[in-house]
């Protein structure tokens, strides 16, 4: 296989993370350990409103049964030895040394600046950067790579071309990619940045990135730029100058502590829990009717619901995993049953 970024050698390199493991380490990992291959994972399926749970390989024996309440299967064994948004044979050994010279300098130079302040005892909205080409060749690198690595994450042939082009040879057409990137202010221990997001985002022609403490959305030109509301993030009146084009000092937006932990609750309530609500209510009276032959009442209806959301004898680890759902279903009719 071709690497699919040079297009010239051998795709020899195994473990490609194509978001930066140095930033989603923290988010990722158990206990916000900055661990490598250490602590949970999620993943909505594309197919059902089920999450899917996976653990990597090191992490603890004993958190891994208490939150599957057993013992892990072979196959999930297998699946965890796989490392999170990473691929193997996608690129070559000298075009990862590329991505690492830019992520080095970024993790660097401009890091220190953003991660372990707190923005909001400074009253700071925003912080300028001069060294506007790192920032975008770091950022856009997600981009790029996520478009080669993910299918989902489908830009368009032109946006992929100009990005690579820009990042690979410094091309100034890198400058005028419209780029916004909101910095995820993350005060407290570790622990805090298991409370952010690693993902990506696509809806209405709008793609964004979930990487830890920073969310980065891009467009290919200026002419692109539509808006979505985006759980509070984005602001309609000023949407389109928020983005940096052309510009002599690089913007970052800053959300402060307290506003990233409701912009991330708000953003699972609203992105996941209407989906899995109806989809479950659909599920339960359907299958009512055929135990009982007739509707039940609204009361019921809430009822199931609201062990599935609320239940504290649930690990949210597997809250809404097919396991937990059909275990929860079959005990709350087998409750039921017994009771005619």
């Amino acid at each position: 296989m071709i690497c699919r970024c040079c297009n010239i050698k051998e795709a020899d390199k195994k473990n490609t993370h194509y978001l930066t493991d140095a930033i989603i380490r923290k988010c990722l990992n158990e206990n916000g350990t900055n661990l490598r291959e250490k602590g949970f994972m999620f993943g909505l399926s594309n197919k059902s409103p089920f999450v899917e749970f996976g653990f990597q390989r090191e992490t603890n024996t004993t958190s891994i049964i208490d939150a599957l309440r057993r013992e892990p299967s072979v196959e999930e064994i297998n699946e965890a030895k796989k490392n999170p948004f990473s691929v193997d044979h996608f690129f070559c050994s000298d075009c990862e040394k590329l991505f690492t010279n830019i992520e080095s300098e970024f993790i660097n130079d401009i890091l220190p600046k953003l991660r372990g302040i707190n923005f909001e005892k400074i009253n700071q909205r925003t912080i300028e950067f001069v060294n506007c080409f790192l920032i975008r060749k770091f950022f856009l690198l997600q981009f790029w790579r996520t478009s080669i690595c993910d299918s989902a994450f489908d830009l368009k042939v032109t946006f992929k071309e100009k990005l690579h082009n820009g990042i690979f040879q410094d091309d100034p057409v890198l400058s005028k990619i419209p780029l916004r990137i909101t910095h995820l202010n993350t005060v407290g221990t570790d622990l805090e940045y298991t409370k952010n997001i690693v993902g990506i985002l696509k809806g209405k022609s709008n793609f964004a990135i979930f990487f830890n403490d920073f969310i980065i959305q891009a467009f290919e030109k200026t002419e692109d730029i539509n808006f979505i509301e985006f759980y509070g993030l984005n602001q309609k009146d000023n949407f389109i100058q928020s983005f940096n084009v052309n510009e002599n000092r690089f913007i970052i937006d800053i959300l402060f502590n307290q506003e990233r932990i409701y912009f991330a609750s708000t953003l699972n309530q609203n992105d996941l829990a209407p989906k899995i609500i109806g989809y479950y209510q659909n599920i339960f009276v359907s299958r009512f009717y055929t135990t009982f032959g007739y509707q039940p009442k609204p009361q019921l209806i809430s009822s199931f619901i609201h062990g599935i959301l609320y239940d504290k004898n649930c690990s949210e680890e597997k809250r809404y995993s097919i396991e937990r759902i059909q275990s929860y279903a079959n005990d709350f009719f087998l409750r039921l049953i017994n009771k005619c």
